[in-house]
């Protein structure tokens, strides 16, 4: 009994942590170059929280200055391009495909973190999108990966800028 719960469990947990997308390579043949509006957002909302140093799971990346930025949006079928990749004091961004970053944990025998963003929406002056921290970790380490948080962010349109709301759902596993 407690061995099919646990495996509830895990199903359960793995079907609500699916907003900033899993690690692996989603199907390219559906996927399109993300509108300049949602790049700018991503911009825009990647530069304002990297600003306040407030990404959910941020901390897993301490001291690591070159952080990579999925380019990929797997539930919003989406690819991000340099245009996305905001310039903040402190850190070094770049985009890293999900199967590169697959391809360099396997190579390394190590976790690959990265920025994940996912399910931007953007309605007149009200947007929101997934952002996280989330890993790659080596095919054959026979680790599960518990990890990460990723929330939902809101933020609002004023004059020609973006502004953080608030962060209205939180998901960790």
């Amino acid at each position: 009994m407690q061995r099919s719960t646990l495996l509830i469990g895990i199903v359960w947990l793995s079907m609500i942590c699916a907003p900033a997308g899993p690690a692996q390579a989603p199907d390219s043949g559906a996927m399109r170059v993300a509108p300049d509006e949602v790049q700018a957002f991503v911009r825009a909302a990647l530069e304002n929280r990297l600003r306040a140093n407030d990404v959910p799971d941020l901390n897993l990346a301490a001291g690591s200055h070159r952080l990579a930025v999925r380019d990929s949006m797997p539930r919003a079928h989406l690819i991000l391009k340099e245009a996305a990749l905001p310039e903040v004091e402190g850190y070094q961004l770049y985009l890293l495909s999900a199967a590169e970053a697959q391809a360099e944990a396997d190579r390394h025998n190590a976790s690959v973190l990265f920025i994940a963003v996912d399910e931007p929406s953007i309605n007149g002056d009200s947007a929101t999108i997934w952002l996280g921290v989330d890993t790659a970790v080596p095919s054959q380490s026979g680790l599960i990966k518990l990890c990460c948080c990723t929330g939902k962010a809101e933020f609002r349109r004023s004059a020609s800028s973006w502004h953080f709301v608030k962060w209205s759902t939180m998901v960790c596993s």
